[in-house]
């Protein structure tokens, strides 16, 4: 580990402070220098697009790198070029960069995924030095994922002891093999091996496959109750704040920013408030974009009063005021109504 990487491990950059503090761009890089110890050397940091920093010394008069200040050295005088070098690491270090939760990109990515897609929001219930995050459905509580910050050694035999960070996920009995004749993925670390498995951040895995994994140890997670259907659901729109009829007759296909995980195939029902109280439209789930939001494909809309409040409560729904599945009832009585039309 460099003495800049150590340095900067818990850190990322602020880009505004980053300008005011002299940071230059340079291509998808932005640069900082600064002459010290009576201009005899200049320090070179470097910021790349992911907020890894790297630095250098170059000697001025010699017009070359300095590399001792980066060498395990008794000389009395690399030592304090070295600590003029690190204060001024340290300066930018307060001067502008903020502290960050995790210490790889993926785990922020996994931790945002999941917020923003389930509406879990990870947490530490654990004294925060010792770094691990919990991910949990937020509707039951229950784990199906865990970052944590380990040492290389802890993961894979022989491996030198640097730290890097792992995310725990629970898989399939029968995709374990394949998984783990995957890159980046090892049996889990401190967790049982039968059902779970670790996945190295920011080496092979590419994010598509963290997103997979998570969304099917969330699965393992997710219950539902034997009178709820599997594929039909309700969705509450009020139309004092979004004209949701209007917006379908523009266009036939909207996304729809739900934290339940619906299925490409899945029939939504939209449901509007009062003044309405009805159903107003039946769409079928046809995909998700980047952010997670559902995409819904109208199908059919229905006449005010077609199915008024009072008749969902009859087919046993209990609620319309969150997405919702539908009642097995309400859902044969929807599907033979459309059939019988």
């Amino acid at each position: 580990m460099t003495l800049e990487s150590e340095l900067f491990l818990k850190l990322k950059p602020d880009r505004e402070k980053m300008k005011s503090c002299g940071f230059v761009p340079s291509g998808s890089v932005s640069v900082y220098r600064k002459p010290f110890m009576d201009g005899q050397f200049e320090a070179e940091v470097t910021v790349d697009e992911k907020g890894n920093v790297s630095g250098r010394v170059m000697d001025t008069e010699l017009g070359e790198e300095y590399v001792l200040v980066h060498a395990h050295v008794r000389s009395s005088f690399a030592a304090e070029v070295r600590s003029a070098y690190l204060e001024i690491l340290e300066d930018l270090a307060r001067s502008c960069f903020v502290p960050k939760d995790y210490l790889t990109a993926q785990a922020e990515y996994a931790a945002d995924l999941v917020l923003a897609r389930y509406g879990d929001r990870p947490d530490r219930p654990w004294k925060k030095e010792n770094g691990y995050t919990v991910i949990r459905n937020h509707e039951n509580r229950k784990w199906y994922g865990l970052i944590g910050e380990i040492t290389l050694d802890k993961l894979i035999p022989d491996a030198p002891e640097e730290k890097c960070e792992i995310l725990n996920v629970k898989v399939p009995e029968e995709k374990m093999a394949d998984y783990l004749a995957t890159p980046g993925i090892w049996p889990a670390y401190h967790m049982n091996k039968k059902n779970w498995i670790s996945v190295l951040l920011d080496s092979d895995v590419p994010d598509e496959r963290i997103a997979q994994l998570l969304a099917e140890s969330r699965a393992f997670t997710e219950t539902r109750k034997k009178d709820l259907a599997a594929s039909d659901w309700l969705i509450p729109a009020n139309p004092a704040y979004y004209d949701v009829l209007g917006a379908f007759r523009r266009k036939r296909t909207r996304y729809w920013p739900t934290r339940k995980k619906m299925a490409v195939g899945d029939t939504v029902y939209i449901y509007y408030a009062a003044p309405y109280s009805c159903l107003v439209a039946r769409c079928l789930v046809t995909g998700h974009d980047e952010s997670g939001a559902t995409g819904l494909t109208l199908q059919e809309f229905y006449e005010r009063g077609r199915y008024p409040l009072a008749l969902l409560k009859e087919h046993g729904c209990r609620t319309v005021r969150f997405v919702t599945r539908l009642p097995q009832e309400l859902k044969i009585f929807l599907d033979e109504s459309r059939q019988g039309k």
